[in-house]
């Protein structure tokens, strides 16, 4: 079992005290590696929406970052407007990245898409809410969809 500390400074947004995160090879006592997996693809989600912002982030408000069913009937402007929170639309991104250390520079390690707020059904990606838990380690449905949201 591996044990690191939370980074996270402010985790009241999350329902989470700040605590140790233990990472056991099955879910009884800790986090497991999926869960790893996906916290990190949430964190590249959270990257991808900074990096897609049209000022580059600025203000004195957090963002969020929520997923989305790209084949679903809401869009990311829909999504966005129905949180108490971040009301506005800045782009949808479709993120995956491949399992495993890259070997050699060059090499392709992940894909994605930038769309508006407005794609509909046409965005690719699945849907994680949905998701088994260890299809963040495959690419049946190849990325996961991510709404942008500002305040």
């Amino acid at each position: 079992m591996f044990c690191f500390k939370d980074a996270n400074a402010d985790t009241r947004d999350f329902d989470v005290p700040n605590q140790d995160v233990y990472l056991s090879q099955d879910t009884n006592g800790g986090y497991s590696a999926y869960d790893v997996a996906w916290q990190a693809l949430h964190a590249a989600a959270a990257a991808a929406c900074r990096g897609s912002t049209p000022t580059g982030g600025n203000g004195t408000h957090v963002n969020q970052v929520l997923t989305r069913n790209s084949r679903g009937p809401k869009s990311c402007t829909q999504l966005c407007a129905e949180t108490n929170f971040a009301v506005h639309c800045d782009a949808e991104v479709s993120i995956y990245g491949k399992v495993g250390k890259a070997t050699r520079n060059g090499q392709n390690v992940g894909l994605f898409y930038n769309y508006d707020c407005n794609t509909g059904t046409h965005g690719w990606g699945g849907e994680e809410a949905k998701a088994a838990q260890e299809e963040i380690m495959g690419f049946n449905e190849g990325a996961f969809s991510f709404c942008c949201c500002r305040k």
